[in-house]
Order: structure tokens, then sequence, then C-alpha cells
């Protein structure tokens, strides 16, 4: 059992990080043979949310890390 919101918060963070890992994912594989132009914006634009949620969550644990 979880024993404060602290770890709640750790958990959900990595839950939110696999989830978004996870539909960067789907994008990529479900469209991979697409070359348009727009579809390559959008793949740029897909990888940048994807390296903020990891930067977001590397930030919520490292804050996690320092309260305990």
């Amino acid at each position: 059992m979880l024993r404060s919101g602290l770890e709640q918060q750790q958990l959900l963070s990595e839950a939110l990080e696999t989830a978004v890992f996870g539909a960067f994912y789907n994008v990529m594989i479900n469209l991979k043979d697409v070359s348009d132009e727009a579809f390559r914006l959008t793949q740029r634009r897909v990888s940048e949310l994807l390296q903020e949620a990891k930067d977001s969550v590397a930030s919520i644990l490292d804050a996690a890390e320092n309260r305990t």
C-alpha cells in the first residue's frame, strides 16, 4: 500500500510517462510510411512532446527524491 502522497505522485508520474511513450510509438509505428511534410512536422512535434514528458517526469521524481 502506498504510504504517502509523495509515493502516489511518483507512481502517477511514471504512469504518465508510460502513457505518453505508448502514444508516441503508436503514432510512429502506425504512420511510419507517411512521408509528406505535414507529417514530418507532426512527427517532430510529437518527439518534442515526448521529450517534454520525460523531462517533466524526471523533474518530479528528482523533487520527490529530495523531499524524502
